[in-house]
């Protein structure tokens, strides 16, 4: 990386989101959808979302990047006639937070976020939906995983699996009893990749969207079709990239690595380069702020 890279170039996320009827078709190069996004500011970039429709309003939930202090805090917007609110930061911690995995479970809404800098799998519930949530439970206590994600089965069980953070690091899954208490499973035969997404239910079957990161980090999403039985191997079924998503305006994205759906929504985040030109006053500001704030 030259100089001017390293003050000028930056990492940007946009959010995209598109109405989507029952059983709708997957993205794909060859009929793409048409989604509205969610741009990032001055101050934020987002992605990894996750949509939640409750009371007939349409939530976005997704890590709203702070780009003065380098790290991620969760937020929310919502989405009505196709465009979204301002987003409102409703998670914000020490550390860096993501991949904000909301969901219904027994009459209430909890959220499993990315927290592997606290080396812990924390389950958050909303207390007033959709913007106060306290922390409820560390699921799991010392353990570094990222992206945990969620699987309703047909018996109404609910799994989560998550993916070590280290190399060659496995996925590993639990099963969410009704006391929120979770107990290890042995799923084996299964693709090992880092989730990119909540598992899909499309026309009986699941398709569980992974990240392709062999190139690089987050470079395209592989929808694999799993069966009921998880000890049975999972099949690449589709593969999803930024040339699956159409009508980005004025901008250049060159990866994709979440997709959610709800009933009627579906969201995806793409990844782009570009330049920033206030990048070099946020470094000084960070080497700024560390230096005042040492103990």
């Amino acid at each position: 990386m030259n100089l001017l890279q390293y003050l000028f170039w930056e990492d940007f996320y946009t959010v995209g989101c598109r109405k989507i009827q029952n059983n709708a078709a997957l993205p794909s190069e060859n009929k793409k959808g048409e989604y509205s996004f969610l741009k990032p500011t001055v101050n934020y970039w987002y992605a990894d979302p996750f949509v939640l429709e409750k009371g007939g309003k349409t939530y976005i939930f997704v890590e709203a990047y702070n780009l003065w202090l380098a790290k991620g805090e969760i937020g929310v917007t919502l989405f009505e006639n196709e465009r979204f609110s301002p987003v409102k930061s409703i998670i914000v911690k020490e550390f860096h937070m993501s991949y904000p995995n909301v969901f219904e479970w027994n009459s209430k809404v909890y959220m499993i976020p990315e927290t592997s800098a606290a080396n812990q799998i924390q389950l958050y519930e909303a207390t007033d939906f959709p913007y106060s949530w306290t922390l409820k439970k560390v699921l799991v206590d010392h353990i570094k995983v990222v992206d945990t994600s969620v699987l309703r089965t047909k018996g109404g069980k609910l799994i989560i699996y998550s993916k070590e953070n280290c190399d060659n690091g496995k996925v590993l899954w639990f099963q969410l009893e009704d006391d929120l208490s979770v107990r290890r499973i042995d799923v084996s035969r299964v693709a090992q990749e880092r989730p990119g997404g909540n598992p899909i239910h499309l026309q009986n079957e699941i398709f569980r969207p992974l990240q392709d990161c062999q190139k690089c980090y987050g470079n395209r999403l592989l929808l694999y079709k799993m069966s009921s039985d998880f000890n049975k191997p999972e099949a690449l079924a589709q593969i999803v990239d930024s040339n699956c998503i159409s009508n980005i305006p004025n901008r250049k994205y060159n990866k994709v690595h979440t997709i959610n759906r709800s009933d009627n929504y579906e969201v995806i985040d793409a990844h782009g380069d570009f330049i920033d030109k206030i990048k070099a006053f946020r470094k000084v500001f960070r080497k700024l702020r560390m230096l005042l704030t040492w103990d």
